[in-house]
């Protein structure tokens, strides 16, 4: 639509330039250069235009929605893409709403979705706006009122086994002789409710294995944000002897670790991405590869002309520890076990690969355990 405009006013230009009553001598070279100067910019113009929206938060939340956009703008410069970002001015479904009208009324041609707090209402918008690739991680479209997908060709989809990164770092934390533990979560959606049991089932393994008995507070907070009141009750379970809390969901995970940072020997495991960097006490991540996989799926959409492909399109993505795409970090800066080492770890990662340690992905319910105590807070 941009090219065959500026084509229309490259030809404006060129007719005005021959009503002036110049001679052909004259009027030449000077249209001549506005026709390619405009066919110049109309080859720049119908390139890709690729935008980011977030649900709630920002792209600098050190995890989830920020990780998304490195993968999206790692695409974008690498292939020399337009590419932009846009934030709702509000929490809810109108607001996503109108931020995606307004992505489309200025042109974006594919919309990048992190959250599945757009799953209903990109159900609504995937068939109004048939020219807009959407991207959707970590949801799948369906109607409000419905549990049913529905999923139109203009979609693609990702999700995560997040229950094994889980897994590995609730078995590492109490390997390494952690037996009183937390969870913090964020909303109670399906991604977080699926870091927390694949923790619990993780500890109860390697409790198992060590003949232990441990014990998890488990909570979810009702907001990605940082809060006092998550502040307050990990320094309270850190005061009461938890040793290391898994903080799951966006910038909560800043509560946390002011918490862990305040206390002595006490961890914080970060999510998403490898946030060792962030200080010295988080001891791991659960981690799931989201700037990876973007790219990846971007990459697909610019290999098929701006279409998703057959195995693409209107199709959900299920990626876990054997894409390469959930599991913990490894970098030397980043390993802060000293009991469970990289060989263990591998171990089980392959074990989880294969099959012969089973992750249950349910979240009918808590998981049921055999030496670990789970102390859910309302």
């Amino acid at each position: 639509m941009k090219k065959c405009l500026l084509v229309l006013l490259a030809l404006a230009l060129l007719l005005s330039c021959a009503a002036c009553g110049k001679t052909a001598d004259e009027d030449q070279p000077e249209a001549a250069e506005e026709a390619a100067a405009a066919e110049e910019s109309a080859e720049q113009e119908d390139e890709l235009y690729v935008a980011m929206l977030t649900d709630i938060g920002s792209i600098d939340d050190q995890s989830f929605n920020q990780a998304c956009w490195d993968g999206m703008v790692q695409f974008a410069e690498e292939f020399g893409v337009e590419y932009a970002y846009y934030r709702p001015a509000n929490h809810g479904v109108d607001a996503l709403t109108a931020a995606i009208t307004s992505a489309a009324d200025e042109g974006v041609d594919v919309l990048v979705c992190p959250g599945s707090l757009f799953e209903s209402v990109i159900c609504d918008l995937q068939y109004e706006y048939p020219e807009i690739s959407f991207l959707l991680i970590d949801g799948e479209p369906h109607p409000a009122n419905s549990t049913a997908v529905d999923i139109a060709a203009n979609v693609h989809c990702i999700v995560y086994q997040e229950e094994q990164a889980g897994f590995l770092a609730g078995y590492a934390a109490v390997t390494e002789g952690l037996t009183k533990l937390g969870f913090v979560g964020g909303m109670e959606v399906p991604a977080v409710t699926r870091y927390g049991y694949g923790f619990i089932q993780g500890a109860d393994y390697a409790a198992q294995k060590a003949k232990s008995q441990v014990v998890i507070n488990y909570w979810y907070s009702g907001s990605f944000d940082p809060s006092d009141e998550v502040y307050q009750t990990c320094r309270q379970w850190y005061g009461s002897g938890t040793q290391a809390i898994f903080a799951c969901g966006g910038n909560l995970f800043t509560s946390v670790l002011q918490a862990a940072d305040e206390a002595d020997d006490r961890y914080m495991i970060g999510v998403d991405v490898d946030q060792a960097a962030l200080s010295a006490s988080i001891i791991t991540s659960a981690m799931k590869d989201l700037q990876g996989t973007t790219y990846t799926a971007l990459c697909a959409l610019m290999d098929n002309q701006w279409q998703w492909p057959d195995d693409y399109a209107g199709q959900t993505a299920h990626l876990g520890a054997a894409d390469q795409a959930t599991g913990l970090p490894t970098a030397a800066d980043s390993w802060r076990f000293k009991t469970f080492t990289q060989e263990n770890y591998e171990e089980l990662l392959n074990a989880v690969i294969d099959g012969s340690v089973t992750v249950s992905d349910s979240i009918a319910g808590l998981p049921e355990t055999t030496n670990t105590t789970v102390n859910v807070m309302e």
